[in-house]
């Protein structure tokens, strides 16, 4: 993966599959813009390798799923604020759409999984998922809310 314009990791390729049931889906109308947006940018970053055809047709697998990390830093860089962010992980975690594949630390960004719980949402088969905050988000928030406090002054 190579860093765009934005800093992010992303594929080589300047095109990127998803679902195409997707976007009618129950799951993708409850997400915000900038929800939406974030996801893009975790499809994008999906890699896969080719496998044998199969029944004549292409096939392909998804190399780095699991290891997929976004960062506060990253998103800046495309205007959304670190609340904006922290609300759009936790939209699309609860959707169905990401799992948190390895919790982070300092130094060593979470790591998501693109999933395909968002398929049965708002059904009664869905498994619901929520995203457990760190120490990290706090730090984070206290950091913003000092520089409004100060900006107000």
């Amino acid at each position: 993966m190579e860093p765009d314009a934005g800093g992010a990791l992303m594929a080589k390729s300047p095109n990127f599959w998803i679902p195409r049931e997707l976007l009618g889906s129950q799951a993708a109308a409850q997400l915000t813009g900038k929800s939406l947006h974030i996801l893009l940018k975790f499809y994008a970053a999906r890699q896969f390798e080719r496998l044998p055809r199969q029944q004549g047709r292409a096939a392909f697998r998804q190399t780095n799923n699991g290891s997929l990390t976004m960062t506060y830093q990253q998103v800046q860089k495309d205007g959304i604020t670190n609340r904006q962010f922290t609300h759009a992980l936790d939209q699309n975690i609860e959707v169905g759409f990401l799992d948190v594949a390895e919790r982070g630390a300092m130094g060593h960004p979470t790591k998501y999984a693109i999933s395909e719980r968002w398929r049965k949402y708002g059904t009664d088969d869905f498994e619901k998922h929520e995203r457990t905050p760190d120490r990290r988000e706090h730090k984070i928030r206290a950091a913003e809310n000092a520089r409004a406090r100060k900006a107000r002054r």
